[in-house]
């Protein structure tokens, strides 16, 4: 019984193994070879495998397109039908040599991009388990297309028995391949997406391990807050139970601190469905919380636009705490439960709009202060975060013109405004750190351990009675960031970056091909900010944080020395 089963198993995989097209496998051997080698984030093998598969089938697609595009055209009958097989046993050896030595080459190039990061290697034994990988998904993707292929014949030969062949062709694909993809994608939203949503939301009624309410009347869920403990969400707790007290900003300065402010509203705080609040009343609930806790008094006012679930880095706000020595209020918002890559597929205009609704109320308050009395207006964000806060601001202009600086970190590429600012660079300053002419207002920080200090002389004095101050803008992105160079375009349009000479913390080499780099950097945005990336590499930014405030908000009180202590002290600050 097993034997015979085995067999059959065995003349299945023969006749599939005979089925295939070599010129098919021919470019889909290359397209497979192009995808072992680096691209930013050394990657694991499940990623390996999953990009390699859809690149070895997007490969055979247009081999076998091509093929028959040829033959149409009759010019597929090159060689002598003698020579045929021959030519074809020497191909298929070539492909395997050529599979063979990329996959190794790639495995090794894996390698040096992890010890680049200071990472330990990956065994390699996962070569193999990549090459098997991709190729069973390959197998499967493409037994389903020849599924959905034979389907769309079968309705063909029924239509046409009463409608015109080309009509009749023309509606089977429209049928069976838009069924296809309308079941693909309502099972992709019902079963990932929704599923996803309930889980977080019912995530978002529980407390992070540790979280405690705080006492202290500075923060948002004390005591005294308007808003309540149980209506800030698990991101909104995790928030205003965390980051350094007046006292321990004091043991890292040796200054007296003050308590800082951290102001948080969540989606309870506003009337109707959690999914579906009124975001203004969520904004009008932080703006009524600066006023409670006196923020307006502060050195610094922070506005923060989360990510997806809430959540505002750690380091952020606790890096501008200590160089303040507490005389800050950060404020933000939540405005979804769900993580940023779902935010993105489902609705990117809630961020977007979260980003001009809490800018806009904490701003409009603000400019209602003596011009003399206003505390520094700074918005900030991460990832997603940066994307919605940066939606408040048209151009430069307008941003100069209504706060006193912005500090966004990551910013993925489909942000309007960092694209623009960009586009003004010098000629031949790189993409990856652009160099805006003689505007002083723009600075990018793309460097690890702090090198931007040698690079850009970031103190400033205050400026004197009477003068008027000067915003500024700090970008902070890492070359390796996926989330910062990946958008569908990558797949058809080749960036500057391609060419230029790599970042820090990339391999040099890297090409770029057409749909195949833009999967390879699909993959890295989605593991660029795992945990198993360190801090200053891909999507994980620590010590860059306490460049980009030093040169936005110019704390008094700071050299070499001490900032060196702080960027130390951040590697401990956990995310």
């Amino acid at each position: 019984m097993v034997m015979a089963a085995l067999q059959t198993l065995a003349r299945a995989l023969v006749d599939f193994l005979r089925s295939l097209s070599v010129p098919g496998l021919a470019v889909g051997t290359l397209a497979f070879a192009a995808s072992t080698q680096p691209s930013l984030i050394p990657r694991g093998w499940i990623f390996s495998a999953v990009i390699s598969a859809l690149a070895l089938l997007v490969g055979y697609v247009v081999g076998v397109a091509a093929r028959a595009l040829l033959r149409r055209l009759g010019l597929a009958r090159v060689l002598p039908p003698r020579w045929r097989p021959a030519v074809q046993r020497a191909l298929l050896v070539v492909l395997g040599v050529v599979a063979v030595v990329t996959t190794v080459t790639g495995a090794a190039s894996q390698r040096r991009q992890a010890l680049l990061w200071g990472l330990e290697p990956t065994a390699g034994g996962h070569v193999v388990t990549i090459v098997a990988g991709s190729l069973l998904l390959f197998a499967l993707l493409l037994l389903l297309g020849r599924a959905i292929r034979r389907g769309i014949r079968a309705l063909g030969r029924l239509l046409a028995r009463h409608l015109p062949r080309p009509v009749a062709a023309t509606l089977s694909f429209a049928l069976i391949v838009g069924g296809t993809v309308a079941v693909i994608s309502g099972a992709f939203t019902t079963v990932v997406l929704d599923g996803l949503t309930r889980s977080f939301l019912a995530r978002d009624a529980t407390t992070p391990h540790g979280a405690q309410q705080p006492q202290e009347p500075e923060r948002s869920g004390s005591p005294q807050s308007l808003v309540a403990w149980e209506d800030l969400g698990y991101e909104g707790r995790h928030f205003v139970s965390d980051g350094p007290s007046a006292q321990e900003i004091t043991e890292v300065t040796g200054r007296p601190a003050l308590e800082p402010i951290r102001v948080y509203a969540g989606l309870a705080t506003a009337s109707g469905p959690l999914l579906d609040a009124d975001l203004q009343e969520v904004a009008d609930a932080v703006v009524a919380e600066l006023d409670r806790t006196g923020a307006w008094d502060r050195e610094v006012l922070a506005v923060a636009t989360t990510t997806g679930t809430g959540w505002v880095d750690p380091i952020s706000a606790a890096t501008l705490e200590y160089l303040h020595e507490g005389d800050t209020a950060v404020a933000t918002m939540q405005y979804s439960v769900n993580p940023s890559w779902v935010q993105l597929v489902t609705d990117l205009d809630r961020p977007a709009q979260a980003g001009q609704i809490l800018f806009d109320a904490v701003a409009t308050r603000w400019a209602q202060l003596p011009e003399d009395q206003r505390p520094l207006l700074v918005p900030f964000g991460i990832s997603l975060g940066s994307f919605g806060s940066q939606e408040a601001f048209t151009s430069l202009a307008a941003l100069t013109d209504r706060a006193s600086g912005a500090v966004w970190v990551g910013t993925p590429k489909f942000t309007e405004l960092r694209n623009d600012i960009a586009e003004t660079r010098v000629a031949g300053s790189p993409q990856i750190h652009p160099v805006i002419g003689q505007e002083e207002s723009v600075r990018w920080f793309t460097g690890n351990g702090g090198d931007q200090l040698a690079e850009v002389q970031w103190q400033r004095e205050a400026p004197a009675d009477g003068q008027e101050w000067q915003a500024r803008v700090a970008y902070v992105q890492h070359p390796s960031d996926g989330v910062v160079w990946w958008w569908w375009d990558v797949a058809w349009n080749r960036d500057p970056w391609f060419t230029e000479p790599p970042g820090q913390d990339v391999l040099p080499g890297i090409r770029w091909y057409p749909l195949i780099t833009g999967m390879q950097v699909m993959g890295d945005m989605f593991v660029a900010g795992s945990p198993t990336v360190p801090l200053g590499y891909g999507h994980n930014y620590g010590e860059e944080w306490v460049d980009a405030w030093v040169w936005v908000t110019t704390p008094e009180g700071w050299d070499d020395a001490s900032l060196a202590e702080l960027r130390d002290l951040v590697h401990t600050i956990e995310r």
